[in-house]
């Protein structure tokens, strides 16, 4: 049996699915631009893929290296090793004593996993199955159900596309929040990966830098950035390769690299909402001093127009802490709640915070549009406590 043609036509999901319903053995060679994979499969099931050529996807020894199981200079002697005993790599990373059987079986399972993920994201490109028999390392490798693996890549892939609309680039720098109330609510919540995450977050970091750092596969955290962020516990900062300079030199007058430390990160951050805070106050004093004069010939109305002003960006801050909430629910739960008052009797956010600043209840339509599980609308019927007029927060 031989299978080929282009990836647009017929879907690699159904391409695997085909071979995985006639188990078939034999490999299915992938290629899209630049990139290329092979995945071997036995009698339908799929064994192990190649690391993607060209891609992103990690070799066995620096999936292990990632994990802490292994130092760069343990692997390079492993595969120095190889090259002369020519044995199967599992088997060399084994007998080095640094790791363990299982510890080799679950990188590899990590592996497969990875690149399968990867090639789903394809829209294009060529495939070919050659069917052959598979020779494999039988010690180590774990056959896996072609429809289980499949099913967790579209679920992957699925939740890729809300990862990739909030972070759009791995260059992108963020940094802590000033963990208020509301914050360190959600701060308690966390699984320890996120915990880890969290603090890996110091406003100087971008993602890549994370990535490597991290000790974790690609998915597992970018949903945990995306978890913090859409909890508030994260916000963005920065590009971090806005400015590149010619030849890699900075002029003269660039202001020299230096190592924030979080705490300094947070301290800076307080003082600069401080001080925002306070010219903010400064400001509306004045303004409101300024309208006595003419609130005496005409009225308070400008005062009154002050107190809305107020209020309304009081509700707005309310209106985020609720955003916050709902997603952070939604990344605990697959879906948006039903009411805000689920999220109070769940401890997702205080009673107070589902009124705006006029005292009144917040409008909140799970399916405004349509059953997409993520939809929803949320906003303050402001002054006039009428729903669908000028003066709606949103």
């Amino acid at each position: 049996m031989s299978l080929e043609g282009s990836i647009k036509e017929f879907g690699l999901a159904e391409i695997l699915q085909l071979i995985s319903m006639q188990k078939k053995s034999g490999v299915v060679s992938i290629s899209h631009k630049s990139e290329s994979t092979k995945l071997h499969f036995d009698n339908g099931q799929l064994v192990f893929a190649t690391a993607i050529s060209g891609g992103e996807t990690k070799r066995l020894g620096e999936i292990l290296k990632s994990a802490g199981k292994m130092t760069e200079d343990q692997v390079a002697e492993s595969l120095r090793k190889q090259e002369i005993t020519k044995e199967r790599i599992g088997n060399v990373f084994v007998s080095s004593g640094h790791v363990s059987t299982d510890e080799v079986k679950e990188a590899l399972q990590q592996q497969l996993m990875e690149v399968i993920f990867h090639v789903l994201r394809w829209k294009d490109g060529y495939y070919k199955f050659t069917a052959c028999e598979i020779d494999y390392d039988r010690e180590f490798q774990i056959t896996v159900q072609t429809d289980f693996i499949l099913m967790e890549g579209s679920r992957m892939v699925d939740e890729w596309g809300l990862i990739e609309a909030r972070i759009p680039s791995s260059n992108i720098v963020f940094s802590q929040t000033e963990r208020g109330a509301e914050i360190e609510h959600l701060f308690s919540r966390l699984s320890p990966d996120e915990i880890t995450v969290y603090n890996l977050v110091d406003g100087s970091r971008d993602i890549t830098d994370i990535l490597n750092v991290a000790e974790m596969p690609q998915f597992p955290l970018y949903r945990i950035m995306l978890t913090l962020l859409m909890s508030g516990l994260i916000t963005q900062r920065s590009l971090k390769k806005d400015i590149i300079y010619e030849n890699n030199q900075a002029p003269d007058d660039a202001p020299a690299a230096t190592d924030i430390t979080p705490e300094e990160n947070t301290g800076s951050s307080i003082r600069l909402k401080y001080a925002f805070q306070i010219a903010a106050l400064i400001f509306i004093l004045i303004f409101i001093l300024l309208l006595f004069p003419a609130g005496k010939m005409a009225g308070m109305n400008e005062l009154t127009g002050v107190s809305d002003f107020l209020r309304n960006q009081e509700t707005m801050t309310r209106l985020q802490y609720l955003k916050r909430a709902i997603g952070y629910y939604y990344l605990d739960n697959g879906s948006s709640p039903e009411s805000l008052s689920i999220l109070i009797s769940q401890n997702y956010l205080e009673a107070g915070i589902i009124y705006d600043a006029w005292g009144n209840k917040f409008i909140y339509d799970k399916y405004p549009v349509d059953k997409a599980s993520w939809s929803y609308r949320l906003y303050s019927t402001g002054k006039d406590r009428v729903a669908s007029t000028h003066d709606d927060v949103y």
